[in-house]
């Protein structure tokens, strides 16, 4: 071999090396990346979740409110410390900051479309931080199971005003636990069966023992004796939904029994198993609602109203409120207590009866500026045995009647008959998409049960003083300034 030939082998074999070792050294082929693909079967803001057929969207919102006469959502200080109206007892001036987040799954099924929505928030009230599930619910094939708005929520005050409805069925705010199947009919028909957590206890409705002289706190809700949940609300919902609108009406029955007699019970404890206990009793409520749209007056113009009656069942007809507690100048003061049922030891429980209505009306001047008016009523009627067994604040000591309430006695009138009303105007202007700013302007009047005068001392009076009260119809304005990022 010639040199000449050698030296063009040997460079012809370090190419050959050199290439295999380049090949080495470069990366392998990555695979396809797989993108994020937009889902549009169900509106906006839904996207698949890579590698699944389930749609995702993720929202939620920034929400800071600002109170003047009001709390916990703008509540009005009607009951509790705030109704006292003291320096000690009640700030004028309130503010909330709430972080929501929500989450809604949809994957199609053979059996229709399974939905799961999880809904959270964070809020720090007046420097107290909490945290509540909003919403917590699978949806399939008709069924619903897990924390939703109820179902006999038909027509609700909660998209009108910035005050948490505290008159009426809404439960929007904070859901219950149910369980429901909706049946389509189909031309817009659609009836729903559902069992729903039991409201006495979760909305402070209580079947309350009058013997006990601890049982009426003035502004707070009456001491609670019902039994154990035995069963859960039970509720029938029928509606029709049309693009005109929407009607509905449902139906609830509802446990409003008692625990066991306090007292009046000799040689045995009382309280207890042996002293036996009222009969059990269940309530009803019943309902019927809707709104109109009237594209005529305005572009998303719409009316609505709903009535509930009830007879021991009257976290229907009152979702929040318990009891009337309003304080004015002076000496006088608004009292009245929501309760499913009264009893005294050895009666039977006599049910109370409630009954309300709700409306509202809300006008777009522009596509960036709306304004809403509402309104809504309460009336609470307790029959001649239950009036009886309050008589005992009247000095009242005949067979059959109460025990004179610690810190409310000498009444000059034992009607503990009462009514709320609740009417004001909100207006909401959105600058830009998804960021609005608004203001709620409300008044609130207590018709008050035991009209006249009495003599209050001890607790649930705060900082006011002991002694001689008239008690009388008052009154309270309140004001909510919200400013609200949607995303």
């Amino acid at each position: 071999m010639t040199p000449t030939k050698g030296l063009l082998l040997a460079s012809a074999a370090a190419l050959v090396v050199a290439s295999g070792a380049q090949a080495a050294d470069m990366p392998v082929k990555a695979k396809p990346v797989q993108y994020v693909r937009i889902c549009d079967v169900y509106g906006a803001g839904f996207y698949y979740i890579p590698g699944t057929e389930t749609c995702l969207r993720i929202g939620g919102y920034i929400r800071a409110e600002y109170y003047w006469d009001g709390a916990n959502g703008g509540f009005p200080h009607v009951t509790g410390p705030a109704g006292r109206f003291t320096r000690a007892d009640t700030s004028d001036y309130g503010t909330r900051a709430r972080a929501n987040v929500m989450f809604d799954s949809r994957t199609q099924t053979q059996y229709g479309t399974l939905r799961t929505l999880t809904s959270v928030f964070f809020q720090n009230q007046s420097q107290t931080e909490s945290f509540q599930v909003h919403r917590a619910l699978i949806q399939w094939a008709g069924f619903t199971f897990g924390r939703s708005q109820s179902f006999v929520d038909i027509f609700y005050l909660d998209p009108y005003q910035y005050v948490t409805p505290f008159i009426g069925t809404s439960t929007d705010a904070v859901g219950v636990n149910l369980v429901a199947y909706t049946l389509e009919f189909g031309n817009g028909f659609q009836l729903t069966g559902s069992a729903e957590e039991r409201r006495s206890r979760v909305s402070g409705r209580p079947v309350t023992n009058l013997s006990s002289g601890s049982a009426l706190v003035v502004g707070s809700s009456a001491v609670e004796n019902a039994n154990g949940e035995r069963f859960p609300d039970l509720q029938a919902i029928l509606r029709y939904d049309q693009a005109w609108g929407n009607i509905g009406v449902f139906g609830v029955a509802h446990d409003a029994s008692a625990t066991y007699y306090g007292g009046g019970c000799p040689g045995v404890q009382a309280g207890t198993t042996q002293c036996g206990h009222p009969a059990d009793r269940t309530g009803w409520a019943a309902g019927a609602g809707g709104t109109i749209n009237l594209p005529m007056f305005g572009p998303g113009d719409k009316i609505g109203a709903q009535f509930v009656y009830a007879v021991g069942a009257s976290a229907y007809p009152s979702q929040t409120l318990g009891s009337a507690g309003l304080f004015g100048s002076g000496n006088n003061v608004a009292v009245g207590w929501l309760t499913d049922g009264v009893y005294v030891n050895g009666s039977s429980v006599e049910l109370t009866t409630a009954w309300s209505v709700v409306a509202a009306y809300e006008h777009n001047w522009s596509p960036a500026f709306k304004t809403s008016i509402y309104g809504a009523y309460l009336k609470v009627d307790y029959n001649a045995n239950a009036t009886a067994f309050f008589s005992a604040g009247c000095g009242n000591t005949a067979p059959g009647s109460g025990t004179a309430q610690g810190g409310f006695s000498g009444l000059t009138n034992c009607n503990p008959d009462f009514a709320v009303w609740h009417a004001g105007s909100r207006s909401e202007w959105s600058p830009v998409r998804g960021l609005t700013f608004g203001a709620d302007v409300y008044w609130t009047g207590i018709t008050t049960g035991f009209a006249g005068t009495g003599t209050l001392s001890g607790s649930g009076i705060g900082a006011r003083p002991t002694g001689v009260y008239t008690i009388k119809d008052l009154g309270i304005m309140s004001a909510v300034f919200r400013a609200q990022r949607v995303f």
